[in-house]
């Protein structure tokens, strides 16, 4: 899911011995390209994605706005659909970059982190900083002088699973992922936002154990 999802798929190019079989949850397979894109052009062709721009961009006023507003943060971040839709004025300044702009310092929780949970991401993230969270979005470049030489088709069995209230890795981002995966299965939840595995667990397991039990995996292991 999200930034793991972006990862699993890089697993089958990097360590394609380590893997049966892949699942990712909301993001999508974007393959390797032999031309450059930068984030900022990327921010362009979609702009839900700006908030990547500013943090390449903006990497100290970032941090520091994250470092000071942790709380704020997580309680704005962490929320159903229903609650974003109710007030997106600050998630939507987050993702169209402008930051933690006008976003209180005592913003209040949502419903969907329980406040054990809630309490448990402020207290290691006041401890860890987001330094190294945000480097995710420095290595641009260097990913791709890593991968521009890989092939871009997928042979495991895969599956995507989209959310259809997800406003950031929107369910069209996964259109035509079939070209360079051509043995992906798709399951789909509608009345899930982005924290899927949050939202609707049963479901996602009801999904990926359907798509588990039909691929035979303990025959592929034996041979």
């Amino acid at each position: 899911h999200d930034w793991g999802g972006f990862l699993v798929w890089r697993m089958a190019l990097y360590c394609p011995e380590r893997l049966l079989a892949i699942c990712s949850l909301c993001t999508p397979y974007s393959p390797p390209s032999k031309f450059f894109i930068s984030i900022q052009a990327l921010a362009q062709l979609i702009p839900i994605f700006k908030y990547q721009a500013f943090f390449n961009e903006k990497r100290e006023l970032a941090e520091t706005q994250l470092t000071e507003k942790v709380e704020s943060f997580f309680a704005m971040m962490h929320r159903y659909p229903s609650e974003h839709q109710a007030d997106p004025t600050h998630v939507m300044n987050a993702l169209n970059g402008k930051g933690l702009e006008g976003l209180p310092k005592n913003y209040p929780k949502g419903n969907l982190l329980t406040q054990q949970e809630y309490n448990y991401y402020v207290q290691q993230f006041k401890k860890s900083g987001f330094k190294g969270n945000l480097n995710w979005y420095r290595t641009h470049k260097v990913n791709f002088e890593n991968e521009k030489d890989f092939a871009m088709k997928i042979t495991f069995p895969s599956l995507m699973i989209t959310a259809g209230k997800d406003c950031v890795l929107k369910p069209e981002l996964a259109t035509g992922m079939e070209q360079n995966i051509p043995n992906l299965k798709r399951g789909h939840i509608e009345d899930a936002g982005h924290w899927i595995l949050q939202e609707k667990p049963n479901e996602v397991n009801a999904i990926i154990l359907n798509w588990l039990n039909s691929l035979n995996l303990k025959k592929q292991q034996k041979s």
